[in-house]
């Protein structure tokens, strides 16, 4: 990738308006001189070595991989923990061979010796209990130790990136395929001198994932975790996002705290959704629709419908109030029967929050998916509403005015009506089949 660029001086890293690299002419226009082309390699590998600080800053399992090999308090405790339960085991041992007298004093009538291993057996047992809570309690208490180690790593990370960005972030704790935890752990202020013996190596794996292993130099002991560019990127921005040689400012300044894998699906979501809308306006869908809006109190639900078979194509709307369970008298039932057998008449905008609905709003829908996942879904919606929250949803028919729809994509936002913040959104896609699943917040949970 040859980029050419203007021969002007750039500003150094940190606060600035755009670094520029390779701006000299001469042989740094050849793309296996530019330091610009190789940092712009470089950077999916770098930022899958940060990816790796994250992760183990709060996947519990990937930190117990490697808390066995660390010195220091955190391994200490791991240790004490190990100890307790070799200890239990030898407990439990004692207590079956007490138990095993006791029965040869049965045996021959030994009451006082049988008496005597009995209340031994007792005793080794309940060491033996009680080491083993104390050590599930020390195994806690490491991993905790070692969570807090790789949470002060991540932000020295993030507080570098807002200083100055990802490249001077991580290329100043980096050399070429290797992470030197050391330097970052010393501005982290981390005290353990075994996390500074730790080290990142990555390599490019032939179906083009790129793999990190965090490996304890010392006791040898590792894990590794592997990503895909696409994520990375959703993540972390692309090359020319993140200060790599170019003249422009950087765009990426909000790194968020979620897995890049989680991060990647919900761009790729989002992309498909707005591509959606897009083949749809293309295919001029719009001139042969139709819409109807109707009221409840303060819920709203405009439905867009095919004008020539009456079907839904979408229903969105905002819902404040939950009416309850109501007398119905639309044609939920005549609608379900131009489905397949056991389907009901399916109300998008749920009938405890839009009453009676017209027919462009009602589908052919699965009976165990009316009365199972999506009933779920609107009974969330529902607690949502008693907590003093908006429901914000929208609802595509897939395929847009089919008479009996394939599946549903449903996207929602809870909204603090007083604020206007955000407070949760979700994504759940169903299909028109039973066993369908949706997994709600609880009541408990919802702030």
């Amino acid at each position: 990738m040859e980029t050419s660029f203007p021969s002007t001086a750039g500003s150094p890293a940190g606060s600035h308006t755009g670094n520029a690299l390779d701006i000299t002419g001469g042989s740094q226009g050849n793309p296996k001189c530019s330091y610009a082309q190789y940092v712009g390699d470089k950077f999916y590998e770098y930022v899958a070595m940060a990816e790796m600080i994250y992760v183990l800053s709060t996947n519990k399992d990937a930190r117990q991989q490697l808390i066995t090999g660390i010195k220091g308090s955190a391994f200490f405790l791991h240790q004490a923990a190990e100890y307790q339960d070799y200890f239990a085991e030898e407990n439990e041992d004692d207590a079956w061979w007490a138990d095993s007298y006791a029965s040869i004093g049965d045996f021959f009538g030994a009451e006082d010796f049988a008496k005597e291993n009995r209340k031994a057996a007792r005793k080794y047992r309940d060491q033996a209990q009680s080491r083993r809570e104390n050590a599930k309690k020390l195994y806690a208490a490491a991993n905790e130790r070692f969570k807090e180690y790789f949470q002060s790593l991540w932000q020295e990370l993030k507080t570098r990136f807002y200083d100055c960005g990802w490249f001077y972030a991580v290329a100043t704790t980096a050399t070429d395929a290797t992470f030197a935890v050391a330097e970052l752990a010393i501005g982290a202020k981390v005290a353990s001198s075994a996390i500074k013996s730790l080290r990142f190596v990555v390599e490019r794996l032939p179906e083009g994932r790129i793999k990190v292993t965090a490996e304890h130099v010392t006791s040898g002991r590792r894990y590794s975790k592997s990503w895909n560019n696409e994520d990375l990127e959703a993540k972390y921005g692309k090359p020319e996002d993140n200060h790599a040689g170019g003249v422009l400012p950087e765009k990426n300044r909000n790194v968020p705290d979620k897995p890049a894998e989680d991060v990647g699906k919900k761009k790729r979501e989002v992309e498909a959704d707005n591509k959606q809308d897009k083949d749809r306006k293309k295919n001029t869908l719009a001139p042969k629709t139709k819409t109807t809006t109707k009221t409840r109190g303060s819920n709203t639900n405009e439905i867009e419908y095919d004008a020539v078979t009456g079907r839904p194509i979408r229903a969105k709307g905002v819902l404040q109030e939950d009416f309850g369970s109501t007398k119905r008298g639309d044609s939920a039932t005549k609608v379900g029967k131009l489905g397949n057998p056991g389907d009901q008449g399916g109300h998008l905008a749920g009938h405890r929050f839009m009453g009676d609905t017209p027919d462009e709003g009602i589908v052919p829908q699965a009976g165990n998916l009316n009365q199972g996942a999506w009933k779920t879904m609107e009974n969330e919606w529902a607690d949502w509403i008693k907590k003093g929250y908006q429901v914000k949803y929208d609802i595509k028919v897939n395929p847009p005015g089919a008479v009996r729809p394939d599946a549903f994509k449903v996207k929602y936002k809870i909204i603090d009506p007083k604020t206007k913040e955000v407070k949760y959104e979700n994504r759940p896609s169903f299909k028109n089949k039973k066993d369908q699943k949706f997994k709600r917040i609880k009541f408990r949970d919802m702030e």
